[in-house]
């Protein structure tokens, strides 16, 4: 049989730290992807480097945070239109290589708030 006794509980005090490894966590994760992005796109001639330049990642509130890209156009350029456009795909593509880093990039920051 094995018996555990706990001495102190710290939860309360864990709470607060959790949250600061999510929102730094949400960030690195947002700029990766916005990272990615910026080294995915290829310029084309007549290029004025905006779309790159704007490509960024921003806090939203104490624990979230988006990539994103202010170039009105950039939907365009990742996903391609029906009047020739080819979709580049490098903003998804971004996205789609940091689905699996997500995770166990998240519990690594909280583990390492929590002193793990």
């Amino acid at each position: 049989m094995i018996t555990f006794v706990i001495k102190k509980n710290r939860f309360l005090q864990m709470i607060p730290l959790a949250r600061v490894a999510l929102g730094r966590g949400t960030m690195a994760s947002s700029e990766r992807i916005a990272a990615d992005a910026r080294s995915r796109y290829s310029a084309s001639p007549g290029d004025t480097g905006k779309m790159r330049e704007e490509t960024v990642a921003r806090k939203i509130g104490p624990l979230g945070s988006v990539a994103v890209s202010g170039a009105p156009y950039a939907v365009f350029q990742d996903r391609g239109t029906s009047r020739g456009v080819p979709a580049t795909h490098f903003f998804t593509g971004a996205v789609q290589a940091e689905e699996a880093k997500f995770g166990p990039a998240m519990a690594a920051e909280i583990k390492s708030a929590l002193g793990g």
